[in-house]
């Protein structure tokens, strides 16, 4: 994902656990989630967030050439390794698990959003979401989450 000030996602990005966790955050899977697992985390009030496995494989990175609407920065394509499964939010994050975490409200006052604690949580900026994480972490008290890289984004997507 890229570092941009200033951005302003239209929809909180997921998360992902790098190392695994249970459900009560005290298990740990070392290896990885298998495909079609799904696990379900505690946040630090008491809601909770869905994960999916996404098993470790290989895959094409990347857009052909002869792809309609294909950016120069979309290639070449190239074979990507992901040595690892990992865990991956199975929707945005809503607008009730960030006030949960964040305690604010940065979609409030904006045009077209519906305010709804169901919906995703929508003006939130990259920086934003690094103190997301953070606060996650803390509260585990170990680095279990972060943000997936542009590589584990595409090989999800692609799964």
């Amino acid at each position: 994902m890229a570092r941009v000030e200033g951005l302003r996602l239209a929809a909180a990005a997921v998360l992902l656990v790098a190392a695994g966790c249970g459900g009560d955050g005290n298990e740990r899977r070392p290896t990885g989630p298998g495909a079609g697992e799904s696990l379900t985390v505690g946040l630090p009030d008491g809601g909770q967030m869905e994960l999916v496995g996404i098993p470790a494989g290989r895959f094409l990175m990347g857009s052909p050439e002869s792809e309609a609407g294909r950016g120069q920065d979309e290639g070449p394509q190239r074979e990507v390794t992901i040595r690892r499964g990992f865990w991956l939010g199975a929707h945005e994050i809503t607008q009730a698990q960030w006030e949960e975490v964040m305690g604010t409200r940065p979609w409030e006052g904006q045009e077209r959003v519906l305010a709804d604690p169901d919906h995703p949580a929508v003006y939130i900026s990259w920086n934003d979401m690094q103190e997301f994480v953070e606060r996650l972490n803390r509260a585990e008290g170990a680095d279990l989450y972060r943000l997936p890289t542009e590589a584990e984004w595409e090989y999800a997507g692609r799964a």
